[in-house]
């Protein structure tokens, strides 16, 4: 006999909608290596690797990327389609463009050199390290009473893309074309290779 819905094991979505953008980190150390149940995430900073927090931004974005190949054969045409991630990406603009001690990493510039004679900063623009790998954050708390949130923690991360400052009259400066490059870590588990998602819940789990 036909039925309406489903029957046996089934999971319903919950009515939870999460509004705002996140606030955004990076840099640091791994803060769980893993954790009890076996998961690499969260960061923090040190005296020599400082965490870093994003100021004000537009645009965010998280987006995977993955190489498809389809399967054909000439009997019964498209089989499957076979997958492989090659990264995930983090992108958005930028209007929070101080210090340059931060600025420098989202950029690719150089050492910042402070001056405390002159109240200064001072930072060179030149060929990129491409040694330099990064640990990404970002989270956002749906329930601010509760606490309930989720997170993403990238393992591995670059600055790409080709910045650009743009200085819009009677506007705030912003640089745009900022990515950060979410790369396969192959210390990491082959299911967390790219990064981990984190939710906390109290009410629903």
């Amino acid at each position: 006999m036909p039925v309406s819905t489903p029957t046996g094991t089934t999971v319903t979505a919950e009515d939870i909608f999460i509004e705002g953008a996140p606030e955004v980190w990076f840099g640091g150390d791994e803060q769980y290596s893993p954790d009890a149940d076996g998961f690499y995430h969260g960061i923090v900073g040190t005296a020599d690797d400082p965490v870093y927090k994003l100021g004000c931004y537009e645009n965010f974005r998280f987006q995977d990327n993955v190489q498809t190949n389809e399967i054909r054969c000439d009997t019964t045409g498209l089989e499957k389609t076979s997958q492989t991630r090659d990264y995930l990406t983090v992108t958005f603009d930028l209007k929070s463009l101080l210090p340059l001690q931060m600025l420098r990493h989202i950029i690719r510039g150089g050492a910042v050199t402070w001056n405390d004679a002159e109240n200064s900063e001072k930072m060179g623009i030149g060929e990129i390290d491409n040694s330099l790998f990064y640990n990404f954050f970002f989270s956002r708390i749906y329930d601010t009473t509760a606490g309930d949130f989720v997170s993403v923690t990238g393992h591995r991360c670059q600055f790409t893309g080709n910045f650009q400052l743009q200085t819009p009259y009677a506007g705030a400066w912003m640089i745009t074309g900022i990515e950060v490059r979410f790369y396969a870590d192959n210390d990491k588990p082959a299911a967390q290779r790219f990064a981990t998602v984190c939710r906390v819940d109290a009410s629903a789990l």
